[in-house]
């Protein structure tokens, strides 16, 4: 390699390291304001007492639910009863996010629509989850 393509090459490489920090700044900046927004549907029912019930019950599953031709079995009965009573966007979006572990990005594509409209319909189902939930302990 002449001194020219050595400079290239340089400069190619700086240009690299500049747009990988860049793109791990703007994951972690992502990563943070996800975190700092997302309630985990865990800590919506963290809240209530759970009753200990018999081992034998516990693994049961209470409720099936079908999503984009998933199935999704959700052990707890409340919790599953909540989200039967949803309407039926917003319980594909709860069940393939928390269950299914699909991205906001992957549900918008799955759902036709916008990653915006996947963030709304899930604080929507929270929402109305925490309430129904806290109706139902009280």
């Amino acid at each position: 390699m002449n001194d020219y393509e050595m400079g290239v090459a340089h400069r190619f490489a700086a240009f690299c390291k500049k747009v990988l920090k860049l793109s791990a700044y703007k994951w972690y900046a992502k990563r943070k304001k996800h975190d700092e927004r997302e309630i985990s549907l865990s800590l919506v029912y963290e809240e209530y007492e759970m009753d200990f019930q018999d081992p034998k019950e516990y693994f049961e599953t209470a409720c099936h639910f079908y999503v984009r031709g998933m199935v999704v079995d959700i052990a707890d009965e409340c919790v599953g009863e909540a989200i039967f009573h949803l309407k039926e966007k917003l319980q594909e979006v709860i069940l393939l996010y928390y269950f299914l572990d699909f991205s906001n990005e992957q549900i918008a594509t799955l759902c036709n629509c916008s990653k915006r409209t996947v963030i709304r319909r899930k604080l929507e189902a929270l929402s109305i989850l925490e309430k129904e939930l806290r109706d139902k302990h009280e």
